[in-house]
């Protein structure tokens, strides 16, 4: 990344939509949830559309809401002052969740 993540996290933390519970995306949504053990930063970023980026807790969820995406990419790293972390390709309307993570990509993903 070529800008601090801190920088991002107070640029972009108005576009942060929390979903709770569990089930579908509704239409138009891009959303991870922390499903592993320990609270990670994350990231989601439809294609062409805004970036969110937030620390979530065991079991939490962070959406994005873009209609005109209909893919994207999830991320998550160990905390703002690492690099290196996982990315997945997405597609709208399929939550997906962490299920381990593992630095430089070798993250389970369900």
């Amino acid at each position: 990344m070529s800008i601090g993540i801190r920088s991002v996290v107070g640029t972009l933390a108005a576009s942060i939509i929390l979903a709770g519970g569990g089930g579908m995306a509704s239409a138009g949504e891009f959303c991870v949830e922390n499903a592993s053990e320990q609270q990670m930063l994350f990231v989601v970023e439809p294609k062409g559309g805004e970036r969110a980026l937030k620390m979530l807790q065991v079991g939490e969820k962070l959406c994005v809401d873009d209609d005109t995406a209909t893919a994207g990419t999830v991320g998550v790293f160990e905390n703002e002052e690492v690099l290196e972390g996982c990315s997945h390709l997405v597609t709208a309307d399929v939550p997906e969740q962490l299920v381990a993570y593992s630095a430089y990509d070798n993250c389970a993903w369900k």
